[in-house]
């Protein structure tokens, strides 16, 4: 595979892992959850490449999502992605401020979304093309929707989840919906051990290529644990290498290799 295509594929398991999953905010929320740092194993069709999501908060009481993945080959840095979130608590649901997606490297791209809830507008930018689209209460960026999915999973008994999930979300000049719905619950291998892990799947139009399944960790906040995106011949995996949460290390279940 060529550098280009490998670029290629990396970006798309970024996107994956900033888009894959996202719901509505409920009408009440969990507390706000504690700040974290994870790093990923993340791979394209066997290529290798590194990723990691911070959560931290401001001193303005919002929040900030960084997702950062970095693709090498032989040693050298073909590609750095970075997408930024910041939201904010507003009468008990979750609301997005402003987001960042830059791309550089051998090839590069940027896009960007501000939210104006007083006017009720957003503006959503993709390097020299712009549009306003009208807000909407449950409106999120490709990164926020992940935070709001995890708060309102924490809402819910496991064992009791919803058999689907249904989010909007901002890309480029269109507000998208998409539906997810429930597999099951499952403990799964990551390279720090066993975690138990809600696994759900995107609703796509039969004759889609592309599946998107997503682990996350209901002991740990529903942090992401695994991804896995394929896409025709295209195969992309994110797995959960390293995290801790709130200053404590995340840990495999009990007696777990």
């Amino acid at each position: 595979m060529s550098k280009r295509g490998f670029l290629i594929t990396v970006i798309a398991l970024c996107s994956a892992l900033g888009r894959v999953m996202a719901q509505e905010p409920a009408s009440s929320v969990v507390a706000p959850a504690a700040t974290y740092t994870a790093h990923y194993q993340a791979s394209a069709n066997g290529l290798k490449a590194t990723a990691r999501r911070i959560l931290t908060q401001l001193d303005n009481g919002s929040y900030e999502l960084v997702n950062e993945l970095e693709a090498t080959v032989l040693g050298q840095e073909i590609a750095r992605l970075q997408q930024r979130s910041r939201f904010h608590y507003a009468a008990d649901s979750i609301r997005t401020d402003s987001y960042s997606y830059r791309v550089s490297g051998i090839t590069s791209d940027q896009r960007s979304i501000e939210f104006d809830w007083q006017a009720g507008t957003a503006l959503s930018t993709e390097d020299s093309e712009s549009w306003v689209l009208e807000l909407r209460a449950g409106v999120f960026d490709p990164l926020s929707h992940q935070f709001a999915l995890s708060q309102q999973l924490a809402l819910e008994q496991t064992g009791r989840y919803q058999s689907e999930y249904e989010f909007t979300v901002i890309d480029g000049d269109e507000i998208e919906s998409h539906r997810y719905q429930l597999i099951g619950e499952e403990v799964l291998d990551t390279p720090l051990g066993k975690l138990n892990t809600v696994k759900l799947e995107r609703i796509r139009n039969p004759s889609s290529p592309r599946s998107t399944i997503i682990w996350l960790a209901p002991d740990w906040q529903f942090l992401v644990a695994r991804i896995e995106q394929m896409n025709g011949s295209l195969q992309m995996q994110l797995v959960l290498e390293i995290a801790d949460i709130g200053g404590a290390a995340v840990t495999a279940l009990l007696g777990s290799d």
